[in-house]
């Protein structure tokens, strides 16, 4: 599974999420030529939107349970809100209990200060993190990614241009991703498949809607509590939920 996670990985990569998640992005990921492709629409474009993520596993008999959450952009900030509670309680052999606080997660890239928040609504916490260092220094080095246009096809309400996407990393390793690109959003693609040998995902948009979100959106609640780390914040969630069994 933990492979999987990499294609979801492919398709956070596009929203700049997984920078937003602190994640370290070297030059030969496949998703960080992804990414790079895309960096430049987002930056462009403003709306919101309901995300919506599956996939499976060759490893695991059962598909992961499907999970939607919310997800703005504005001129190139990006902001995603997932509510974990859910995606566990759909979960077969799994529940939403111990989550300490942890369920709902908010996520939002910063790309003009360079830093990114991870913010938990259910502790009034949130942590602040810088982009990795190697994810510039790097960019020079991103995969190779070759696009093959594969015809036009209407989703959501938009006229989309369907292209296959073979990304190659420099260690030889090769992931196949398809994008469906929304003319009237620059070119944003509005869903993605990707399929490698561990398994395959999707990440699809709907209920799109053009406009501005709130710039207030885009920056930590001035109420909450900082923390230096992700480690301290999810601690601080533990401790918590400790007391609260005593």
């Amino acid at each position: 599974m933990k492979r999987l996670m990499g294609l979801m990985g492919i398709g956070m990569m596009v929203a700049g999420v997984s920078l937003a998640a602190g994640r370290g992005t070297g030059g030969g990921d496949p998703g960080r030529a992804i990414m790079d492709h895309f960096s430049a629409i987002l930056k462009s474009q403003s709306f919101s939107a309901t995300m919506v993520f599956s996939g499976s596993s060759v490893r695991q008999k059962t598909p992961m349970a499907p999970m939607e959450g919310k997800f703005q952009v504005l001129q190139g900030m990006v902001r995603m809100e997932i509510d974990m509670t859910k995606a566990m309680a759909a979960a077969p052999g799994r529940g939403a209990e111990g989550m300490a606080g942890r369920g709902k997660m908010i996520v939002i890239s910063r790309p003009d200060k360079k830093v990114s928040y991870l913010i938990m609504p259910g502790l009034q916490a949130y942590c602040e993190m810088a982009f990795p260092k190697e994810a510039a220094e790097q960019a020079a080095e991103s995969a190779k990614i070759d696009r093959t246009a594969e015809g036009s096809e209407t989703l959501e309400g938009y006229a989309c241009e369907k292209f296959l996407n073979t990304v190659t990393a420099k260690d030889g390793k090769t992931a196949v991703i398809h994008t469906w690109e929304a003319k009237d959003l620059g070119g944003m693609p509005i869903k993605m498949t990707g399929k490698n040998d561990d398994g395959e995902a999707t990440l699809s948009f709907k209920d799109i809607k053009t406009g501005k979100p709130d710039a207030s959106l885009f920056e930590p609640p001035a109420d909450y509590q900082k923390y230096d780390s992700p480690q301290a914040m999810m601690m601080s969630g533990v401790m918590k939920m400790m007391k609260m069994r005593e």
